[in-house]
């Protein structure tokens, strides 16, 4: 059984909180960033955020919150990373959601929705969870095809969403992060003239 509390230690360590002016992918600017590459820089945590996230899964399909799946849906990029394990530890498909130009729906390519038939059921899965966006947009594009959302698991969850917010009957999530946000007219860094982190984030 994964030790959750010695893991955050370890993934903290590293540096994955960054202090300073940022932008989000939600648009909203924070103090702080997750960088979640620190998760993937090491083979050997990476497989302890996995042997988690499917000791979570188990226990929740377990004691009956989340039905099982038998395929898991994941944004391209990290969170495919972790999916691909996932998906391999419970027997299912992998597929993922994508964008074919900035600013586009998300969308079921590359050959991907041929495994979308009738009774399917999905998990979604993605590496951080701020406002949702990602998640609702992987739920959106799942909608026209007979499959069922059974949940959606993220490895940091960094703001108050709920499964609800998501359309979701449940929503797993292995690090809880309440950092603030705020929108760019409301940014004490954007009043104070702080220049936006043009490395990290959305600078």
């Amino acid at each position: 059984m994964i030790d959750s509390v010695k893991l955050r230690n370890d993934l903290f360590a590293p540096g994955l909180l960054m202090g300073g002016h940022f932008r989000l992918k939600s648009g909203e600017h924070s103090i702080h960033y997750l960088r979640k590459e620190v998760v993937y820089e090491d083979p050997a945590l990476t497989s302890q955020v996995i042997r988690f996230a499917n000791q979570e899964i188990e226990n929740s399909v377990r004691d009956g919150t989340m039905e099982p799946f038998d395929i898991v849906a994941t944004p391209e990029g990290g969170g495919a990373i972790i999916g691909s394990r996932v998906a391999f530890a419970s027997a299912s498909k992998l597929i993922w959601c994508e964008h074919e130009m900035i600013g586009s729906a998300m969308k079921i390519k590359r050959g991907f929705d041929r495994l979308l038939t009738e009774g399917r059921r999905i998990l979604l899965l993605d590496d951080v969870l701020t406002k949702g966006t990602t998640f609702k947009e992987m739920v959106e594009a799942l909608k026209q095809y007979p499959v069922v959302v059974v949940g959606a698991l993220c490895v940091f969850k960094r703001g108050t969403t709920t499964a609800e917010d998501l359309g979701v009957p449940k929503l797993i999530s292995l690090f809880d992060m309440p950092l603030v946000t705020w929108s760019e007219n409301e940014c004490p860094s954007c009043k104070d003239k702080v220049s936006l982190n043009s490395q990290f984030g959305y600078g």
